[in-house]
């Protein structure tokens, strides 16, 4: 072996103690998903995978958020057209004015219902 590739091998070791840490750091930091949710100038955020139920209220209309295995509904809703019980991932809900998106990573403050 020469004494080169001796050298370019622990180089090589060194390096990737550096970036390993750096990238699982940085992967962390982003692989938390969550529900945002927004209404009424509030943005509050919710475990996407923490199963849970959500009474909304705005506008003088009542939602009811379900957020299980990884899937967001509205399960009720009292609003005129209730076409934001037919959507998933991405819910808008008009007359309320709320919106609830799926998004992942950050470091948010989660809220329960």
């Amino acid at each position: 072996m020469i004494k080169g590739d001796i050298f370019v091998i622990a180089l090589t070791i060194i390096i990737a103690l550096f970036i390993i840490p750096i990238l699982s750091e940085t992967n962390n930091n982003n692989t938390k998903s969550l529900v945002k949710i927004t209404y009424n100038d509030t943005v509050k955020y919710a475990d996407l995978y923490g199963g849970d139920t959500i009474e909304l209220e705005n506008n003088g209309y009542h939602l009811i958020l379900v957020i299980e295995n990884g899937t967001v509904y509205i399960s009720k809703s009292d609003c005129p057209d209730g076409i934001c019980r037919s959507m998933r991932g991405f819910i808008v809900c008009v007359p309320a004015e709320i919106q609830i998106e799926a998004v992942s990573g950050g470091s948010h403050e989660i809220v329960a219902g």
